[in-house]
């Protein structure tokens, strides 16, 4: 039997689904299935009669998904304060911020 109607509005919203699970659980895929579902949401209208429904739906929650991992990248940038060893010049942000030595010179950080 074929798929018809309302199943295939069911398999399409179960696979959105799944996409905003994984993309909460793994932020750093936001851009990458944002980019997916925006190419997708470009193919979709060509197929007649639902394409045009399901490319929407795709290309917004693409669209969404692209600026919001865009805004993640960028808040992250801005909260990383880098950390550099007076001695050696080499960055020491990794370490934690309480350390009184440099680990690669040894030197004394204030």
């Amino acid at each position: 039997m074929a798929v018809v109607g309302l199943e295939w509005f069911a398999i399409f919203l179960i696979i959105l689904l799944v996409i905003l699970i994984v993309v909460i659980k793994y932020p750093t895929l936001r851009i990458g299935l944002g980019a997916a579902l925006v190419v997708l949401g470009i193919l979709l209208p060509s197929i007649p009669l639902v394409g045009q429904f399901f490319g929407g739906i795709s290309l917004v929650f693409g669209v969404f998904l692209l600026g919001w991992g865009v805004a993640t990248l960028l808040s992250k940038r801005q909260h990383h304060h880098l950390r550099i060893c007076p001695g050696c010049g080499r960055d020491i942000s990794s370490f934690p911020s309480d350390i009184k030595r440099c680990p690669y010179c040894g030197r004394e950080l204030t």
